[in-house]
């Protein structure tokens, strides 16, 4: 975090270049922490896949365990495109 509160997480081995307002297609980063958007192939906005990021790692850091994970690559893709996780009861909604 820098000294105005922004959240600094990187990973540049995984990072990719773009203007703004410009749409990506290529698939970047580990499959766990992508969104639909991306593992179906569309066009995707990089700032909000960055946000969608961030929450997966926010989730991890609460909860200790990453929403959406399986070791089944089509399984995993499967349950995000669902959107579906579990919300354990030590944490709050």
């Amino acid at each position: 975090m820098d000294y105005k509160y922004n959240v600094k997480i990187v990973d540049f081995g995984l990072s990719n270049i773009y203007g703004k307002g410009e749409m990506l297609n290529t698939a970047c980063g580990s499959p766990c922490y992508a969104p639909p958007e991306m593992l179906t192939g569309k066009s995707y906005d990089p700032v909000k896949v960055d946000i969608w990021s961030l929450g997966i790692i926010l989730y991890a850091m609460c909860v200790g365990y990453l929403p959406f994970d399986s070791p089944d690559s089509a399984e995993l893709f499967r349950i995000i495109q669902e959107g579906k996780y579990e919300l354990p009861e030590h944490a709050s909604d």
